[in-house]
């Protein structure tokens, strides 16, 4: 980790080195890296050679994902403080979709039992968090703000997750939706859910068409 020091999200970096596809269980029953690599969306792995140039850019510094990563590292440092180990792997995993420090027992369990989709952020997340953020701002205290300031703050509060999630594929698609159907609200006009669908998945593919091959997508 110390060689990542000052690194940031948008940062180029330039380096010679291999691309390899990781090791897959060799024997029955044995530690699948392959697979708990692709869980974490990583299908390859780069062996670099000779040295590693850094190449800061001026704008990443302010950049919204570099921005919330000290959220994440808060989140992480305040399980670590209260949790054990395998508690604060599955929270870690149910919150902000890290499933790093999730033991291959565990996960297998979680197979198993047909809940491995708990592990993974995705759009029930987005409506948990957006539901009860809205739901917060009906209180009583509260009730009166806006209509419209209600709508614009959950779908900042929904951009902030979706960060913090590094914008999993399936969250991007849930945020979007969401958000689309919250400016509805604030412009007083109908959302069709379906159609905000097909506008998530378009909004995706412009920025991102290598996700239309991604399960999350899918």
């Amino acid at each position: 980790r110390g060689s990542l020091e000052g690194f940031r999200l948008g940062d180029y970096v330039r380096f010679e080195g291999y691309l390899r596809s990781p090791h897959v269980s060799r024997n029955p029953g044995g530690f699948d890296y392959a697979n708990h690599l692709f869980r974490q969306g990583i299908d390859g792995l780069v062996y670099p050679h000779g040295a590693i140039a850094h190449l800061p850019q001026p704008g990443a510094m302010w950049s919204l994902a570099n921005l919330v990563e000290p959220a994440r590292e808060w989140i992480r440092r305040v399980f670590s403080k209260y949790l054990d180990g395998t508690s604060r792997a599955l929270m870690l995993g149910f919150l902000l979709g890290d499933t790093d420090q999730l033991s291959e027992t565990i996960f297998k369990l979680f197979q198993r039992t047909g809940t491995a989709h708990l592990l993974a952020v995705s759009g029930t997340n987005v409506w948990i968090v957006a539901g009860t953020f809205y739901l917060l701002l009906l209180l009583p205290l509260v009730r009166r703000v806006p209509r419209r300031v209600r709508a614009l703050l959950t779908i900042l509060v929904i951009v902030l997750f979706s960060f913090l999630t590094r914008n999993e594929p399936s969250v991007v698609r849930a945020s979007l939706m969401a958000g689309l159907m919250l400016l509805g609200r604030v412009m007083w006009r109908p959302v069709d859910p379906l159609n905000s669908v097909g506008c998530a998945a378009v909004l995706i593919l412009i920025v991102s068409p290598a996700h239309l091959f991604r399960p999350g997508f899918q």
